[in-house]
């Protein structure tokens, strides 16, 4: 019952965290233009982090925080901490140890507690809290109101259904 109430907290708390980051990386709104790159980032900090594209993410956990990851082709995680299997997706709490996600249109979110990640591919990034990032060359610091960075050329537009 105790894990039940944890996860479902977690689940709660990064929804309501999460859904405006991942409302400003969608809309553009935030502080500053997008910041375009390689194709690799390299972010640490604390805050939240929402990786939206195609590519490969790894990611350390330290043991804080709440992860969600949906449209994984591939998704290997080792380690401890509270594991949650949805339709959607897989909801990750308090994870210590490592998170390898591959895929085509993947999204992953992380919140709070020390985000630690690599990214490599095309997309779109949403930082927001503090930190520092390496993308391409550039070097910069997380924006305490959120920014967009693009990884690679643009992702072409949805398949119609």
């Amino acid at each position: 019952m105790k894990r039940k109430v944890i996860v479902m907290l977690a689940l709660i708390a990064m929804m309501a965290l999460a859904s405006g980051a991942v409302a400003l990386a969608d809309t553009g709104e935030g502080e500053g233009a997008t910041v375009e790159g390689e194709g690799t980032i390299i972010a640490h900090g604390v805050g939240v982090a929402v990786i939206r594209g195609d590519g490969v993410v790894d990611i350390r956990g330290h043991g804080g925080g709440t992860v969600w990851i949906s449209g994984a082709e591939v998704l290997d995680v080792s380690g401890q901490g509270y594991r949650h299997e949805f339709e959607r997706g897989v909801l990750l709490v308090g994870w210590e140890g490592q998170i390898h996600v591959e895929g085509e249109r993947i999204i992953v979110r992380m919140v709070g507690g020390v985000i630690d990640f690599k990214a490599t591919g095309r997309g779109m990034v949403f930082l927001k809290g503090e930190g520092w990032y390496k993308l391409g060359d550039r070097e910069d610091r997380w924006r305490p109101h959120g920014q967009r960075l693009r990884l690679g050329p643009p992702l072409p537009p949805p398949p119609a259904e």
